[in-house]
């Protein structure tokens, strides 16, 4: 599971890239204590952490969408170029 596009996930919905890094963050660290993926977690916990956590973040397809490898280096890939202008 790509905590990046988690974090992207968040920032979709609205929350600032700083929050979404935090909250990933502790989903992350909820995930290794339990042993388990990030997108395994039960939704109650995710939004317990963060509200705009929703029930699209356990859907096949939004996964599929948001975590594809090549979605998350393009996103950072735009970031980067922005930060140059």
């Amino acid at each position: 599971m790509n905590a990046w596009a988690a974090a992207v996930y968040l920032v979709e919905r609205g929350v600032p890239s700083r929050l979404a890094h935090e909250a990933v963050g502790k989903a992350v660290a909820l995930a290794v204590e339990r042993g388990c993926d990030l997108q395994k977690l039960p939704l109650a916990d995710l939004q317990a952490i963060h509200s705009s956590f929703d029930a699209g973040f356990t859907l096949a397809s939004d996964l599929l969408r948001c975590w594809r490898c090549t979605t998350s280096l393009e996103a950072r890939r735009l970031v980067t170029l922005s930060a140059r202008c």
